[in-house]
């Protein structure tokens, strides 16, 4: 057997800036094909060496792998694929990990900075995309990539995006985007002023639920009249109506 003849029809790569959380989150998609002559069972993936909760996948679950030193910059992986891969089929694999949020970004209240290089794949890349999701409403100032890369932003509802692609990446292209951006204060703002609201809210009903479920415990004492003079009273009744008339 031999080696087969492998390239990437997409790599897309999702960035999620989370700087109240103090990291990074990476998607990676990778669409591997193989050409042939030789069918595959594992793929070798490079990824950063600062990377933390590394996790990696297929469309039916987790999958195994074991990583050792590539260089000074990145990790090497061995991704081990759940079925057999044969000539002229292809297999889809996500890789997603945390990178810390300080040695790539730069934030203060309105100037904030990201720039981040990706590492090459052993494949070639027939299309290859970045795109970094930002909070809807953010304004970006500034953008850079490679030259080969053409990039764009993309104004949607749910996040703002600046996205980078290009095709035929090869092991020697660049990877990076950097950009400049000011966030939208008021999405930034009313998650957590929701989540406050809402324990607070949560707390104010426990609260009142307590008091409710204690007043009903406390049921009010009626004094009762002894058994012994109650009886008394009865049989006193027989020889007189108005015997227990009073205080019994």
């Amino acid at each position: 057997s031999g080696s087969p003849i492998l390239e990437e029809s997409e790599l897309y790569r999702e960035v999620y800036p989370v700087p109240e959380a103090g990291y990074i989150r990476v998607v990676e998609r990778h669409e591997i094909l193989n050409k042939g002559p030789f069918s595959f069972t594992s793929v070798y993936l490079l990824y950063p060496k600062d990377a933390k909760i590394v996790s990696v996948s297929d469309e039916l679950g987790s999958l195994s792998y074991d990583t050792k030193y590539y260089n000074s910059l990145y990790r090497l992986m061995r991704v081990f694929c759940r079925i057999e891969v044969a000539d002229e089929d292809s297999y889809r694999i996500f890789l997603t990990y945390d990178i810390p949020i300080d040695e790539y970004y730069e934030g203060g209240l309105l100037d904030n900075s990201l720039s981040i290089e990706f590492p090459p794949s052993f494949m070639i890349v027939r299309r290859g995309v970045i795109e970094v999701k930002l909070p809807p409403g953010s304004s970006i100032s500034e953008y850079n990539s490679n030259s080969k890369f053409q990039v764009r932003v993309l104004d949607l509802t749910d996040y703002m995006i600046l996205e980078a692609s290009s095709s035929n990446v090869t092991y020697y292209d660049s990877q990076y985007i950097s950009l400049s951006y000011t966030p939208n204060f008021v999405y930034s703002m009313w998650r957590p002023l929701l989540y406050s609201l809402l324990i607070a809210s949560l707390c104010v009903i426990y609260v009142v639920s307590k008091g409710i479920r204690k007043e009903i415990m406390e049921v009010k004492v009626v004094e009762v009249a002894p058994k012994e003079k109650i009886s008394l009273c009865l049989s006193i009744s027989f020889n007189s109506p108005f015997a227990c008339s009073g205080d019994i």
